[in-house]
């Protein structure tokens, strides 16, 4: 019987090698394995395993032996196995090929025969048994390569740690740091931990597929990075991602997590769409052991590069914005002091300048398309790239005053209503391109409420909808303003 396939393993050749050589770790693979001898080391080995063809079941005691070793190419073996009445012989050979990104290509064929009471009874079924057992084998091989980490931690003699990377800081006798944990040790650091009455000491050894903390850190921060940010130098398997300007942090939390996910690789972010300034740190990577394996980074970055930039920086380009004050004659100077010094901070710690200022009544239907005419006035011709609605009353209903006339001048209203306590009488319209933001009265307050929250996202060109709105629920409950006629205490 005649068998053959191919199988690709995310390793390198070399480590695919030393798996498949190694009867201790290659036996632990094959279906019904019940013990292992080594009768030569590298050379010579028997196994007794439990095989079954249908209903007829049989123990085989296998002696197995390599023909050819031509390190890391090819390899040849015999296997002669008996069972009560049973013999079998295995002619198999395997060729290994380098393929890309670090990849493994196998190939294998093996030449079967089967002779005594079990293929007499099971002949009918042999083929398949055989395939089976072999397509099981081959993929728990495959399985295990891939997952297998040759990374060692722990205490090794003073003789042994030279080349090794030290685990953990040694104090010297004088109290001070001596020895920083991550340092390679050299001849003189061992020589210094024999000084120090050391005769072992805690070493990480990564594995030939393993990549060093410092160069995972800046791979993983590298396929995060997009426009607006920067990386920071690297030190103890940590890199930074820094704001490049003034800014609006994008994330995408759902990759984030994804990539949080990769054993020993963690990213620790500030919320999505906090606005952050330049040199600000958004991110920053951090490698938890000393070395992770390669398919680990390659993963992460493979995770990375499925979309748009897991992380990214909206630039707050300086705008001019509008503001339209909503009130009653009388209260037009009242309205002034109460609002335009609150909402200039925030336009300017934005980046971005108060322009035009128009003050409307609000009395009777008349003044809907008072206000109509100063939005589209403000609006037109590029004058100002955002407006700001607030007044001595806020807008209480889809069909107020302020949502008819953004209308009634040819826009339309994204908006209304916010999850957000202060804050949760928020408007959201656009006239063309130029968004309306319609403030609620905690607006008046210097603490963050709502607007805090929108206004930046706005000025750095998004487009914020219901959906948009409706996701600021989950945090939501802020800090209560005084400026408010009836704060959330009186409710007792």
């Amino acid at each position: 019987m005649h068998l053959e396939g191919q199988v690709t393993i995310q390793a390198p050749r070399d480590r695919v090698w030393r798996f498949l050589t190694d009867p201790e770790k290659v036996s632990a693979c094959a279906p019904g394995l019940e013990s292992l001898e080594i009768l030569d080391t590298g050379r010579r080995f028997r196994a007794v395993a439990s095989v079954g063809f249908g209903s007829v079941k049989a123990t085989f005691v296998s002696d197995a032996e390599w023909l050819d070793l031509e390190e890391p190419t090819r390899a040849r073996m015999k296997v002669h196995g008996t069972a009560p009445g049973s013999a079998a012989d295995v002619m198999s050979e395997m060729r290994l090929e380098d393929g890309p990104d670090r990849t493994t290509a196998m190939r294998w064929t093996a030449e079967i025969s089967v002779m005594g009471t079990i293929a007499s009874i099971a002949a009918r079924l042999m083929g398949s048994v055989a395939k089976r057992l072999t397509d099981a084998f081959f993929d728990s091989v495959r399985r295990r390569i891939e997952t297998e980490r040759e990374f060692r931690f722990g205490p090794v003699p003073l003789e042994e740690a030279e080349g090794k990377v030290l685990g953990h800081n040694v104090t010297g006798l004088d109290g001070r740091p001596a020895l920083r944990k991550g340092r390679p040790l050299s001849a003189t650091d061992v020589a210094r931990l024999r000084e120090l009455g050391r005769t072992a000491v805690y070493v990480a050894q990564p594995g030939t597929d393993d990549v060093g903390e410092d160069a995972a850190a800046r791979r993983v921060g590298e396929g995060l990075k997009g426009p607006g940010l920067r990386l920071s130098g690297t030190a103890s398997g940590r890199v930074n991602l820094q704001a490049e300007s003034l800014g609006v942090l994008r994330v995408d939390v759902a990759r984030l997590v994804r990539v949080n996910e990769k054993d020993g690789v963690t990213v620790a972010t500030l919320a999505a769409d906090t606005v952050v300034r330049p040199g600000q740190v958004v991110a920053t990577v951090k490698i938890i052991p000393f070395a992770v394996p390669a398919a680990a980074v390659r993963a992460a970055e493979q995770v990375a590069a499925e979309g748009p930039p897991v992380l990214r920086l909206d630039v707050l380009a300086p705008r001019t914005v509008g503001l339209v004050l909503l009130g009653a004659p009388a209260a037009h100077e009242r309205l002034r002091r109460d609002f335009e010094p609150p909402l200039r901070a925030r336009v300017e710690a934005f980046g971005s300048v108060l322009g035009p200022v128009d003050v409307v009544a609000l009395e009777d239907a008349e003044d809907e398309a008072t206000l109509a005419e100063a939005l589209d006035r403000q609006a037109s011709q590029g004058r100002v790239g955002l407006i700001l609605l607030a007044g001595e009353t806020a807008v209480v209903d889809r069909n107020d005053l302020a949502p008819r006339a953004i209308e009634r001048a040819g826009g339309e209203v994204a908006c209304f209503g916010a999850p957000v306590d202060p804050g949760n009488l928020l408007l959201v319209a656009y006239l063309g391109p130029v968004p309306i933001l319609g403030a609620p009265g905690c607006a008046r307050s210097r603490k963050v409420n709502v607007v805090d929250w929108v206004l930046p996202r706005l000025l750095a060109g998004e487009r914020m909808g219901r959906p948009e709105i409706v996701a600021l629920g989950h945090g939501g409950l802020l800090e209560d303003v005084p400026e408010r006629p009836m704060p959330r205490s009186d409710l007792g």
